[in-house]
């Protein structure tokens, strides 16, 4: 067990718990969305729209995160940085207001102009589904920029009860609703949107940082966060290039395959969202702060970051392949879900999970570049993963078939990873965190084979039905390597309390 500081413990537990809550409660709408539309071109459509509309979203929002949080950690004075921060803010939602609209007017001239609506109703319900995901992921931006102020006051609990509302709100009218259709389970998705900016907007009224109209384009402040930007948001346009080049690629080998995509990435986002992204979020300022007082310090800390981030990730990764096949029964094999989809889902869900470690490097690696000022690099690593992944499907469609979907998020991941580690090499000296980070996680290695030899055994003797059976070999797996880890890591658990103390 982690020593942590009194309020960091606290913290995370209460943001664990919520988390918890908020992807169960999502889990569950998706399972009921399963149950209702399955793997039919209904679902594709619904899950293609809002692909598409998050990846152009996520274009002008990465920049929210990675360039805010480290000017409100180096801002000298409220005064000074507001103004800035203001016109920032206008800035990055205005160009994602307008890719939408771009976005929007593209659908309605293929759809319209040239009868996509009569060659197909899926481009046609793709394209209204795209305007509905399109607004609700508008407010999900807006959302962004209010917990960028909400972190730097680690305010986590706050941030996490605004999408637990939103996601008990939609999932409440999806189960009660009689005859549900696609087009209201999307508006319904879309209101939570809008429910959870309100949540975050009221909770952060009385913030220096709050959005207003006072602005300065002139400002060479801004101007240099702009400079910073335009770097990140190449990045994540590639980024986005590359999740949404395999989902065009599925709906190539036939109805439902996009949707079985969209049902793996859910279980891997459960254990995304519960452990990598809170980790992320909550070490992120914390990182940068420690570069800007020194290269070394923040080395230093990048180091345990990544060594607590996977000690607890790796685990993760093994027990959700064992246990896989009965979360995804339990989750979303119903109705028009059947036992040929849970194999399928299965496949696609083991690669994703495996790519989660090197996901976990990676970030925090990104994150240590744009702790530095560097918003370039990250841009290089990516272009070069999308260029190899446009080869990789290209070639594997042909000569490996569906196969090739179900890998490449591993292959991808763990070669952009590599490419980011060697980059930062050469900008910062790395040498004294090779052994310690190849050591560590060799030892998180053994302790999770062990603890998924003894899940997977229990699990072959237990017969109490699919749902008791996963829930005691989850207990039996969190004691074994509990155990495993208190056994092998005495020392290095007691380095944890000083570096994770989270500095205001």
């Amino acid at each position: 067990m982690i020593i942590l500081s009194k309020k960091l413990a606290s913290m995370f537990s209460t943001v664990l718990i919520l988390t918890i809550i908020m992807q169960l409660l999502s889990v569950l709408r998706t399972s009921e969305l399963a149950s209702h539309f399955g793997t039919t071109s209904q679902m594709d459509a619904m899950n293609l729209a809002n692909l598409m509309m998050v990846c152009i979203i996520n274009i002008g929002g990465a920049s929210i995160s990675v360039v805010i949080i480290p000017f409100l950690a180096s801002m000298k004075t409220v005064r000074e940085g507001k103004k800035v921060l203001n016109t920032y803010v206008i800035t990055i939602l205005g160009i994602s207001y307008v890719l939408l609209i771009l976005s929007f007017v593209a659908g309605f001239v293929l759809v319209e102009i040239f009868s996509l609506k009569e060659m197909n109703s899926f481009y046609y319900m793709l394209y209204l589904m795209m305007f509905i995901m399109g607004v609700g992921q508008f407010f999900r931006m807006i959302s962004w920029i209010q917990t960028a102020y909400l972190q730097m006051d680690s305010r986590f609990v706050t941030i996490k009860l605004g999408g637990l509302i939103a996601a008990l709100a939609s999932y409440i009218y999806i189960l009660l609703k009689q005859n549900l259709t696609i087009y209201e389970a999307a508006i319904a998705i879309m209101i939570s949107f809008f429910i959870e900016c309100v949540f975050l907007f009221l909770a952060n009224r009385n913030h220096d940082y709050k959005l207003d109209f006072n602005y300065d384009f002139k400002s060479k402040e801004y101007r240099q966060l702009m400079k910073l930007t335009v770097p990140v948001m190449l990045n994540a346009m590639v980024y986005q290039f590359i999740i949404l080049i395999p989902n065009f690629a599925g709906g190539y080998f036939g109805e439902g395959y996009i949707s079985m995509m969209t049902y793996a990435n859910q279980i891997a986002n459960i254990f995304q969202t519960l452990i990598v992204l809170n980790v992320l979020a909550m070490l992120y300022p914390t990182l940068s702060r420690a570069f800007t007082k020194s290269v070394n310090e923040g080395i230093q800390k990048l180091g345990k970051f990544i060594n607590l981030s996977n000690m607890i990730v790796i685990p993760v990764v093994i027990g959700a392949i064992i246990l896989g096949p009965n979360i995804i029964k339990l989750l979303f094999q119903r109705g028009s879900f059947t036992a040929e989809s849970t194999l399928l889902v299965w496949y696609f869900v083991i690669f994703l999970v495996l790519s989660l470690p090197f996901i976990v490097i990676r970030e925090l690696i990104f994150k240590t570049f744009y702790s530095l000022g560097d918003t370039k690099t990250p841009v290089t690593n990516s272009i070069i993963g999308m260029v190899f992944q446009i080869v990789f499907l290209l070639v594997g469609i042909f000569k490996l078939g569906i196969v090739t979907l179900v890998i490449s998020p591993l292959i991808i991941s763990s070669l952009s990873t590599v490419l980011a580690w060697i980059s930062l090499k050469r900008k910062i000296d790395l040498q004294e965190m090779n052994k310690p980070i190849f050591k560590q996680h060799c030892i998180y290695i053994m302790n999770s084979f062990v603890m998924g030899c003894v899940v997977y055994f229990c699990l072959g003797w237990m017969s109490f039905g699919v749902l008791l059976d996963t829930v005691l070999c989850i207990f039996i797996g969190i004691v074994c390597y509990g155990l495993l880890t208190l056994v092998t890591h005495q020392v290095y658990i007691k380095q944890m309390k000083n570096i994770l103390r989270i500095r205001r």
